[in-house]
């Protein structure tokens, strides 16, 4: 397909405007007199294959109960009636979430972003992705590409033609996963084959919230106290390297903070999160991480020296001088 050809979805006939970028599966185009909308146009050999799975996505009209994903909204056909692809709300404005992660990205992408506002944009991926099992779906890939962010802080996920869905009797699984956001119990298995839970989402929620409290650093990356830990191996044995609560073979990375910078409360949700018993269902749920996340927020403290700081009184000190002070780094730079 190309820009100016015309397809018919939900009754109307459209014109494909500009290409938005093509992927593996397909391609995604502006819509001509629709600044609201975009079309994703699969590739031919993945028509027959994902036709079904649009279709029962749109009988549910899952775009109607979550306005923070952008699902398929119509079945974008062509003018002889052959399954092109779906339509979807546009997101504009937004960037990917790892660019909140490193001062230099931050300040280009976010300039203003404080530390405030990571907790913000945490919560609201919570809220995201509980929208999504309030919808009836399960997410299944939660990845640093798929969550967008705006300058508001407002979230937005996309990608959703790949989340996890029951229509009757038919289940249709998230055939994809991203390794990082993968939680330990589901590594090593046939994914497309894997059913997924709600559980499972709350580890990808959890890991995004760690990575934007902690500056991009990983929730199972640390300074091994033994040699024979890698990434892999702290990743299958639940070696969470900021427990407070269990000796796991690795400790955090020197002069960053840990989880004593965190309220009591909300250091506990990170160690349920990722303890070995976290498999068996008792992950902290989106919604909690909200209400969480929401509290913290309102309890940062300003910082005497800097403006641009904020952090939460149980750290003693602000957390972001005394990272200065050891590395030399400013995480939070002021806006220019």
């Amino acid at each position: 397909m190309r820009p100016g050809e015309r397809v018919r979805a939900g009754g109307q006939v459209l014109v494909l405007g500009r290409s938005l970028g093509r992927g593996g599966e397909g391609e995604a185009f502006e819509l001509e007199g629709r600044p609201d909308l975009a079309v994703k146009v699969y590739h031919e050999d993945k028509r027959a294959t994902r036709m079904t799975k649009i279709t029962a996505m749109v009988d549910q009209r899952l775009a109607d109960r979550s306005s923070l994903a952008a699902f398929p909204i119509d079945l974008v056909l062509s003018a002889g009636g052959t399954f092109l692809g779906f339509t979807m709300r546009r997101v504009r404005g937004h960037q990917p979430v790892h660019r909140l992660w490193g001062p230099a990205d931050r300040w280009a992408t976010f300039p203003g972003a404080t530390f405030a506002t990571l907790v913000r944009v945490a919560a609201n991926v919570a809220r995201a992705v509980a929208s999504v099992h309030y919808a009836g779906g399960v997410i299944g890939d939660i990845n640093q590409s798929g969550v967008l962010v705006s300058d508001q802080a407002t979230v937005a996920l996309i990608d959703a033609d790949s989340f996890q869905i029951r229509h009757g009797a038919d289940r249709f699984l998230c055939g994809v996963f991203t390794e990082e956001y993968t939680p330990p119990e589901l590594a090593g298995r046939a994914f497309g084959r894997e059913e997924r839970s709600r559980n499972h989402d709350a580890f990808g929620v959890a890991a995004i919230a760690f990575q934007l409290l902690f500056l991009g650093r990983r929730p199972y990356e640390g300074r091994a106290t033994t040699p024979d830990i890698d990434l892999d191996h702290a990743v299958a044995g639940h070696r969470f390297a900021y427990s407070r609560r269990r000796d796991t073979g690795l400790t955090p990375p020197r002069h960053m903070p840990t989880l004593s910078d965190l309220p009591p409360v909300l250091a506990d949700a990170f160690e349920d999160a990722f303890a070995p018993v976290a498999a068996l269902g008792l992950r902290p749920r989106p919604l909690d991480w909200a209400e969480l996340l929401a509290q913290f927020e309102g309890e940062l403290i300003g910082c005497a020296h800097r403006a641009e700081h904020r952090f939460h009184p149980t750290a003693g000190d602000c957390t972001w001088c005394r990272v200065r002070s050891t590395t030399g780094a400013e995480m939070f730079p002021p806006a220019t």
